[in-house]
C-alpha cells in the first residue's frame, strides 16, 4: 500500500481507477474484505487531496455519486493526524446509502532507506456497525446497565440493549439525545469515568 500511486489511471467514468488497474492494491482490499467479512464493508484508498483512488468492492465504486470525498471528516482528521488511527462520525455511505463508520490512517510513502516521505494517501475501512451491537450484547450487564458506543456527535453506533436499534439503517430522534448527555459531555471533553 506505501507504494506510489498509479495517479494517470484514474478516470471520472470509473470515479476512481479502472477495476482491473493497480491489481495488488485491489487484490490486498479483496483479502482483507474476505478474511475479515463481519468487520468490514468496504475498503477506500483516497488520493491526498480526497478524490477516490479505489473502492473496493467495485461496485461500491461504481454506485459513488462523487469521487472527490475530500469533504468528509474521516479525510479531514486523516490530512491533520501524523500517523493517528481515526473513527469517524456516522456517515451515509454515497455507494449504499446506508449508515456507517469509516476506520481511517493516512498512508505514508518510503525512500529507499525505509524513511517516511510523504503522504501519499488515505486509507479508509468501512465498518460493520452490526458487530459492535453483536458484541455489547454479548456483554452480561445488569437491567440497570447500559452501553452506547456514540460518534462525536452525539449520534448512536451501537447499543447493549438489543431493543433498542442501532443507527446503522438511520438516524433516529433518540439519538440526537445522547448529546444531552453529562457522560456524553464528559468523554468529549476527554474525561473518564462513569455516570
Amino acid at each position: 500500500m506505501r507504494e506510489p500511486l498509479l495517479l494517470g489511471l484514474f478516470s471520472p467514468a470509473s470515479k476512481g481507477i479502472p477495476e482491473n488497474a493497480d491489481l495488488e492494491r485491489r487484490q490486498i482490499a479483496q483479502e482483507i474484505l474476505s478474511k475479515y467479512p463481519e468487520e468490514f464493508v468496504s475498503l477506500l484508498f483516497l488520493m491526498p487531496n480526497g478524490t477516490v483512488y479505489l473502492l473496493e468492492p467495485f461496485v461500491c465504486q461504481q454506485n459513488l455519486s462523487t469521487y472527490d470525498l475530500s469533504f468528509r471528516d474521516y479525510y479531514k482528521g486523516a490530512t491533520k493526524s501524523n500517523n493517528h488511527t481515526l473513527l469517524s462520525n456516522v456517515i451515509t455511505c454515497l455507494s449504499t446509502g446506508r449508515k456507517q463508520v469509516q476506520l481511517t490512517l493516512p498512508v505514508f510513502g518510503m525512500d529507499d532507506g525505509n524513511q517516511t516521505i510523504s503522504r501519499i494517501g488515505v486509507l479508509s475501512d468501512g465498518l460493520n456497525i452490526k458487530t459492535y451491537n453483536e458484541i455489547l450484547q454479548a456483554l452480561n450487564l445488569s437491567s440497570q446497565e447500559r452501553i452506547v458506543l456514540l460518534d462525536s456527535n452525539g449520534t448512536k453506533i451501537a447499543h447493549s440493549d438489543p431493543e433498542q436499534q442501532s443507527s446503522r439503517l438511520k438516524s433516529t430522534d433518540g439519538d440526537a439525545s445522547y448529546r444531552n448527555l453529562q457522560s456524553f459531555n464528559n468523554a468529549v471533553k476527554g474525561e473518564t469515568g462513569t455516570v
